[in-house]
């Protein structure tokens, strides 16, 4: 049973997508001013490296475009998303270096553009792999704390170890992290925990009703999806406002009571 009170997720855009689609991605600025318009919040985007200078977009993407003859100086640029990304009311900015490794200098450098920005406290994050936290502390907790950490979680083991466990939660709290972004297909009862340990919950693949449903039981707060616009219509049909309604998703029953608007935690 999910209560209306656990309806206070915000849908967010991976990679910059309003909508599900396979074919390799290029996120321009027409695209960004896209996402704003459409009136979302909150986003995920890759950070790649071309030439001397950061652009948005995954570099599998970015490599196919290349072979097929796209010009990717259509792309966005980074100092381009942090001049637009400044002028809006916006919940979070998720922002991961795709780099194979990400140095110290690489990182410092990306923390000290941000905080030349000037962008609210708590609204922009950058992510860590598992195996990064101890670059988190070197480089970013003490000397950013305006900038939140965000700890990947998935749901099979990365590179030899399990980084989806209560373990997980453990080594996050101990570096320090905020939020942690955690696959949607991990537990509930993990899902869970982890929001009652007052982490700020980002859970990615939400890209259907069920999973929707997964994270408004788990208590979830930010929700990626590479369907948005569509995930974001069924969660505006859960919480509208008609009394008492039952919703059957497979074995799943939800229980609504309307919705009272509810407002964000605060971290």
């Amino acid at each position: 049973m999910v209560a209306c009170e656990q309806l206070h997720i915000e849908i967010c855009s991976h990679r910059g997508a309003l909508s599900q689609d396979d074919s390799p991605k290029l996120l321009t600025s027409e695209g960004l001013n896209d996402l704003l318009g459409a009136g979302f919040r909150c986003a995920d985007l890759d950070l790649t490296r071309e030439k001397e200078s950061w652009i948005i977009g995954h570099p599998g993407d970015l490599s196919t475009l290349k072979s097929l003859g796209r010009d990717l100086s259509e792309a966005l640029g980074f100092p381009q998303l942090l001049q637009t990304w400044q002028h809006q009311n916006r919940r979070l900015l998720a922002l991961e270096l795709k780099a194979e490794p990400v140095t110290a200098t690489e990182l410092e450098e990306l923390l000290e553009q941000l905080t030349a920005q000037r962008l609210p406290n708590g609204s922009v994050g950058v992510w860590y792999l598992p195996q990064e936290l101890g670059l988190f502390e070197q480089v970013h907790r003490d000397r950013y704390p305006g900038l939140l950490g965000i700890m990947a979680m998935f749901d099979r083991p990365w590179r030899g170890a399990d980084v989806g466990s209560k373990e997980s939660l453990d080594a996050a709290a101990r570096a320090g992290i905020q939020v942690l972004g955690m696959s949607i297909r991990l537990s509930s009862e993990l899902l869970s925990e982890a929001s009652r340990r007052k982490f700020l919950v980002v859970a990615f693949g939400v890209n259907s009703e069920e999973d929707l449903l997964k994270a408004a039981q788990s208590n979830v707060h930010l929700a990626l999806s590479d369907n948005p616009l569509e995930i974001r219509s069924k969660l505006a049909q859960l919480k509208s406002p008609r009394g008492k309604q039952e919703a059957q998703v497979g074995a799943l029953t939800v229980t609504l009571h309307g919705y009272r608007g509810y407002g964000w935690p605060h971290w």
